[in-house]
Parts: structure tokens; C-alpha cells; sequence
């Protein structure tokens, strides 16, 4: 129980206790042992008895002082690794307190220490310097009182010298030997001289003494000191003395040095200590500083669950913690559906507990090792934990709709949710955090397109590739560096076989890619702005092309695709109108094909559009009819010349009674419009003898003739004998 005690006391770290423990022991033994702390017995006894309590402290691994405090240098044992990663990795940021105090102590306590031991040293010096100087006074003192004693004796021989010696005995303790002579260096005999018992030390005293040359002090060799008498007395006589230098500090010197170490330990362990307690509390409000923006920047204020920052936290360490590459998990980005309706009908706040609602739904039911993220205003994320497979996402996929899609009040007021959830897995679709969160971007887009209430992510539908970007960028320059080219696709009367005209079809050679089809980069163009440039250089190089078949003699109609972009440019429609009234478009030579959805995107804008281009004699083509979302009411009012079916309706007109239905009552219905119909993609002639029993005015597909070049379609009608009816020069 004890033992138990005492750890659950035990606040000293490894290195505090050894620290303690050295400093400890050297007290002890300047203290009590050698007894050289100071001069008083009760100093070096409160001193060493510190050092016991150092030493106490350090096996037992308790600091009273500290425990007062409540400071500790111990390192927790235990801690949990997610309170870790929560709180902002504790241990790297305790290995910072250790290195910046150890930099501390280097660059403040080290160098007070270095220059603690010169002032010491400097103190240990002028102390000998002192004590020397007060040997010389001794010594001087001893020499003018022997000096005048002697003149006394000299100047009266009856005189009682018993009480002078006595005197004088008392003064020369100190000093070797003490010797009067004159200024030749004779010695003179004197009651009140002192004389070695060293053989010969006298001789080189006097011999000294007459070298010294008048100078009142002087070394004998390397631990004797000789005091001169500057001046004689009325006799003619000199004193000198000779003592040894280290008699005062021989005792003194070893205590010097001990309080020095004394101090210098003394100091480093408090400075060290200072150090530490300041850089720790220091560090410490850094760490929490430091959590608490880590924690913003990491987590979603309103549902304090985690953000797009932390998902990204939560992917790595999900892939940091797979075992083999068997081992999966899904990623599911789920958007609530009509969200910004609710923000706008019912206000922002509402908006907000809608969000805190749906997260704390989230959040209480899925408790399986998922993570639950709020990525923007009406988009979660779940990302599942490490071993599930596709099973296991379909089933969550399917607990996340239920939970959305209940029934919810917030403020009594009732609402019916639904949303669309996108999935990606690991590794089957990336191996990278990153990754996973784009594709699944992707599958969600798709679901919200298709209206689907789970979507899976599949290459297909990834229209974001690497190589799109590549295309994106070089389209800039592809039309200035002659990367784009047309072919032309005849349309054939059906009746009887002759041309009607081509249809211009862009195609890209690119340098490093090859043969780009149009449905690659025809969207792209018209998202980047590029579209205009695009079908300016088509209708530019039809021209060009036209120009030069009415050379030879071929009066060919060309048909280019207009974007529901280009209906709103002016530098499109200004090079029309230049083409048709100055250019080789004249006398109805030119045909415009717009789709369905493009008309419909603006139908009233796209009016205006047609019927200029009406005005200057352009005739119209809807392209891909049947498939877009036109309205009979605009139909009617659109000045469209050509009906053009698409091919879906074409191909399965033989095979299929619904299909054939439809077929002829387009064609019915194009005829009512007083327009022509053009059949698309025709590729055999049961096909073409169909369409001819229906009525159907053209056709246009592989059957007649593919895309090809200019010289082709001048071939082609050479073969085919498909130009009767176009006007021909003489």
C-alpha cells in the first residue's frame, strides 16, 4: 500500500531525479564530509542537510515543493493515442518544451554559468592579490618595527630589551627570517633578528635584498616573498623579510574553488529548473492555442463535426491503418437534395437546424467505426471503416437515405427530405485520399443528373480526366497551330439519289493524342468560352472550301452545328451575315443546324436569332429532333426549314413497331411544319427503302457515304453520279 502511495505521489522525472541526485551528493560532501561550504559549521550543516533532502527526493522520486505546486517532470505513463491526435500530439509537442528549454539553458543559464566561473576565478585572484598585500604590510610593519628597535638598542646599550623582544616575538610569527644590514648588503647583528634554520638562506636574503635595488618587494624563487626596508634609519641600516606566499592560502584556495563548484551547480539546477517551468508554462499556452486552432480549423463550427480538412486527416489515417490489400473501405458524399430551396423559403436558421438536425441523425445512428464530415452548406461525407466492401456501403447508403428521408420537424414546421449519395472504394477505385474524395464527387454528380438515389463510381462517367485538361488546354492553340480540320458528310435525296448538300464536321489531329472526336471537346469549348473562336473558324473554312467547289463548278449547300452559345455572340452572327451577303454563302447555301435543347434554353433569344438569320436568306435545321425537350407551340413559331430525325429513331425503325410509329409521325409531323426531313444515321438500304415508303424527304448516314474530305466528296459524286441537280458551270 505504501509503495502504491508513494507512486501515485511521485512527480520527478528521470532526468530531474539524476540532477538532484549529483547536486545532492556534492552538497553532502562539501557540506558534511569536507566541511568546506563556509567557514560556519551551521552553514555547511543547513547545506548538507539540503543535500540529503536532494538525495531522498531523488530515490524516491518525490518533490515536496512540487507536490505544493502541483508541478510535476514526470511523463505520464499512459495516454490514449486518439486523445492524442484529438489534442494535438501532446508528445511531439512535449519533446518542443524539452528541446527549447535545453536551448534555454544553453543560450541563458550555460554562458551565466561560464561567466559565474571567470568572476569567481577574478574574485579567487584579487583575494590572493589581497592577502599577499596584506603579508607585505605585515611583513613591512615588521621590518620598520625591528628596523627602530634596533636603532633604540644601538643608540643605548643599558636599555631592557625583555619587554621590546617580547614585542617584537609577537610580530615575526608570521615571517621566515628578518635581517638588518646596511646598504652594502652587511649583515648587522640584532637582538630582534630572525634567522632560518634553511642553511644559506640568510646569504641569499642579503644577496637578494642588495639586488632588489632599492624596491620594497620582490619573488624569491616561486614561494617566497621579500619585503625591503626603501629607506635606512640614522644608522645606515635596512630591514628585510622573507615569507612564504601560499602560508594564508594554502587553507583558502580549496573553499575558493568548492563554493565556486558549489554555486555553479546550484545555479545551473535552478536555472535549468527556471528554464523549464518558464518555456513549459510557455509552451503550454501555446498547446492549447494551438489545439483550439486546430480544432477550428479542423472541425465545422455550427455541427462541430469534422470539415474538408479533417477529412482529409481522417482518409490518411484510414489507409495508414490497412493491413493487406484485401482490406477496403467506401468514402460517401451524400447532398441534400433542394437544400438551398429550404434556406431560401424558411431563412438561413433554419437552414442551420436543418444541418444540426441531420448531423445529430448522423451521428446517433451510425456508431460502426464510420466518420461523419460536413463538407459545405447540404453535404456530408461518410467514410467507413477499414474491412467493409461494396456490401457493406450499399447497406450504409441505404441507413444514410432512411434517416434523411423520414419525416423531420424543425421549428413545427414539417419537411420531407431526400438526397443522393455518390461512393467511391478503396483501393478498387484509388489508393489515394485525395482521390477517393473526387470520384466520389463525380458518382454524386451523376446520381443528381440521372435522379438516382445511389451512385457508384465508374470511369466512364468521369469526364475530369487528366487527359481532358491536357485537351482543354492545347485547344487554345489548336486552331492557330492547324491541329483542326473538316470533312463532309453528303445528304442524299432519297428519291432519286442526288446530293443535297454536306454537313462540315470538325475533327482534331492532336500531336499527342491523335484523333479527338467532337463530343470530347465540343462541351468543354463551350464551358471555356472557346466555342465562339471555334465555330467561327468552321464557318470561315467552309466558306473557303465553298468558294472553291463553285470553281469547279459545284454548287454545294454546307450545313454547320451552331452551340446555343454562338446564338448569343455577335461576332457569330456578324461573320454570317458577312459570309451570306459578301462571302460564297449566297442564294441559300448555307444551313444552320441547331439541337432541341439548344433552342429550348432560351427559346425567346433563339426566336430572334432564327429569324435573322431569316432575314438574310440562312435556312434552319433542328438537329437531333426527337430527343430534346422542344414544345409543338415553339415549333410552330421557329422559321425552320429542315427537320433532321435522329438516328436513334432511324436505326430501330425496322425492328421495332413503337419506333416505327414515331419515325412516321415525325416525318408526318415535319411535313404539316412545311419542312423537310432529313433521316440520320442510315447505314443499310432496307433502311433507306423504309424511309422512302414513309416519305422521308433525305438521309444522311455510312450507307451513302462517311465523312470524308473535300476531295472525297468531289470523288464521291464523280462515283456515284450524285450531282444531278447541282448547278454545274459549262
Amino acid at each position: 500500500m505504501l509503495y502504491k502511495r508513494l507512486l501515485t505521489l511521485s512527480n520527478m522525472g528521470a532526468m530531474d531525479r539524476a540532477i538532484r541526485l549529483v547536486i545532492g551528493a556534492a552538497l553532502i560532501y562539501f557540506g558534511l564530509m569536507s566541511m568546506s561550504i563556509g567557514d560556519s559549521m551551521l552553514t555547511n550543516l543547513f547545506f548538507g542537510l539540503f543535500g540529503v533532502t536532494n538525495v531522498l527526493s531523488a530515490l524516491l522520486g518525490i518533490c515536496p515543493g512540487y507536490l505544493l505546486t502541483r508541478y510535476s517532470t514526470k511523463t505520464k505513463p499512459g495516454h490514449d493515442i486518439e486523445a492524442d491526435k484529438q489534442s494535438g500530439q501532446e508528445d511531439g509537442h512535449e519533446t518542443s518544451v524539452r528541446s527549447a528549454t535545453l536551448r534555454i539553458l544553453l543560450a541563458v543559464a550555460l554562458p551565466i554559468a561560464v561567466l559565474l566561473a571567470v568572476v569567481s576565478y577574478l574574485l579567487y585572484d584579487l583575494s590572493h592579490d589581497l592577502a599577499m598585500s596584506q603579508d607585505a604590510v605585515k611583513a613591512r610593519t615588521v621590518a620598520r618595527v625591528g628596523l627602530d628597535l634596533t636603532s633604540l638598542h644601538l643608540a643605548d646599550d643599558s636599555r631592557d630589551l625583555t619587554q621590546d623582544i617580547k614585542l617584537y616575538e609577537s610580530l615575526v610569527m608570521h615571517p621566515i627570517a628578518v635581517v638588518f644590514h646596511d646598504a652594502d648588503g652587511k649583515q648587522v647583528e640584532s637582538p630582534f633578528q630572525k634567522l632560518s634554520d634553511q642553511p644559506g638562506l640568510t646569504d641569499k636574503l642579503l644577496a637578494a635584498s642588495l639586488a632588489s635595488n632599492k624596491s620594497e618587494s620582490m619573488l624569491m624563487g616561486a614561494d617566497m616573498h621579500l619585503i625591503r626596508t626603501t629607506d635606512q634609519n640614522e644608522h645606515g641600516l635596512y630591514a628585510s623579510t622573507l615569507s612564504h606566499v601560499h602560508d594564508h592560502h594554502g587553507n583558502t584556495s580549496g573553499r575558493v574553488w568548492s563554493r565556486f563548484f558549489l554555486v555553479a551547480f546550484v545555479f545551473l539546477w535552478f536555472g535549468g529548473w527556471g528554464a523549464y517551468s518558464i518555456t513549459r508554462r510557455f509552451s503550454q499556452s501555446m498547446i492549447s492555442h494551438a489545439k483550439a486552432m486546430k480544432y477550428r480549423s479542423t472541425h465545422d463550427p455550427l455541427t462541430g463535426l469534422r470539415n474538408r480538412l479533417g477529412m482529409e486527416e481522417v482518409l490518411d489515417e484510414r489507409i495508414s491503418d490497412i493491413g493487406s490489400n484485401t482490406e477496403a473501405f467506401a468514402l460517401l458524399l451524400i447532398d441534400v437534395a433542394d437544400f438551398r430551396y429550404f434556406n431560401d423559403t424558411l431563412g438561413y436558421e433554419v437552414g442551420d437546424e436543418l444541418v444540426k438536425v441531420i448531423s445529430e441523425k448522423l451521428t446517433d445512428s451510425l456508431n460502426n467505426g464510420e466518420t461523419i464530415i460536413r463538407i459545405s452548406g447540404d453535404v456530408f461525407c461518410v467514410i467507413g471503416p477499414v474491412g467493409y466492401d461494396r456490401t457493406f456501403a450499399a447497406k450504409l447508403a441505404n441507413t444514410i437515405h432512411d434517416l434523411i428521408e423520414q419525416p423531420m420537424e424543425v421549428r413545427e414546421i414539417a419537411l420531407d427530405l431526400r438526397c443522393h449519395i455518390g461512393v467511391s472504394m478503396f483501393p478498387m477505385h484509388s489508393d489515394e485520399g485525395p482521390e477517393l474524395i473526387r470520384l466520389a464527387d463525380i458518382a454524386l454528380d451523376q446520381a443528381k443528373k440521372s435522379r438516382n438515389r445511389t451512385v457508384y463510381y465508374q470511369a466512364e462517367n468521369d469526364s475530369h480526366s487528366i487527359r481532358k485538361l491536357s485537351l482543354l488546354a492545347s485547344l487554345r492553340t489548336a486552331i492557330d497551330d492547324d491541329q483542326l480540320s473538316i470533312v463532309y458528310q453528303p445528304k442524299v435525296n432519297i428519291e432519286d439519289g442526288s446530293l443535297n448538300g454536306v454537313e462540315a464536321l470538325v475533327r482534331w489531329q492532336h500531336p499527342v493524342y491523335k484523333n479527338v472526336s467532337p463530343l470530347e471537346f465540343i462541351g468543354w469549348a463551350e464551358k471555356t468560352g472557346l466555342i465562339d473562336k471555334l465555330t467561327c473558324w468552321v464557318l470561315s473554312s467552309a466558306a473557303k472550301q465553298s468558294e472553291h467547289w463553285q470553281s469547279m463548278g459545284y454548287h454545294i449547300p454546307v450545313a454547320v452545328n451552331l452551340s446555343p452559345v454562338n446564338l448569343q455572340s455577335q461576332t457569330v452572327l456578324d461573320l454570317v451575315r458577312e459570309l451570306v451577303q459578301h462571302g460564297p454563302f449566297a442564294n441559300g447555301l448555307l444551313e444552320l443546324e441547331l439541337t432541341e435543347n439548344a433552342v429550348m434554353e432560351d427559346p425567346a433569344s433563339a426566336l430572334e436569332s432564327m429569324m435573322f438569320f431569316k432575314d438574310i436568306g440562312v435556312n434552319i435545321a433542328i438537329d437531333d429532333f426527337g430527343t430534346g425537350l422542344a414544345s409543338f407551340s415553339y415549333l410552330r413559331k421557329f422559321p425552320v426549314t429542315n427537320l433532321k430525325i435522329d438516328r436513334v429513331f432511324v436505326t430501330d425503325s425496322i425492328s421495332e413497331s413503337r419506333d416505327e410509329v414515331l419515325l412516321r409521325s415525325m416525318i408526318e409531323l415535319g411535313h404539316n411544319l412545311d419542312c423537310v426531313v432529313t433521316a440520320e444515321g442510315v447505314e443499310d438500304q432496307a433502311t433507306l427503302d423504309v424511309l422512302n415508303d414513309y416519305g422521308c424527304d433525305y438521309a444522311q448516314g455510312y450507307h451513302m457515304c462517311k465523312p470524308t474530305t473535300p476531295d472525297g466528296v468531289i470523288d464521291w459524286l464523280t462515283q456515284s453520279g450524285g450531282s444531278s441537280g447541282l448547278t454545274r458551270a459549262a
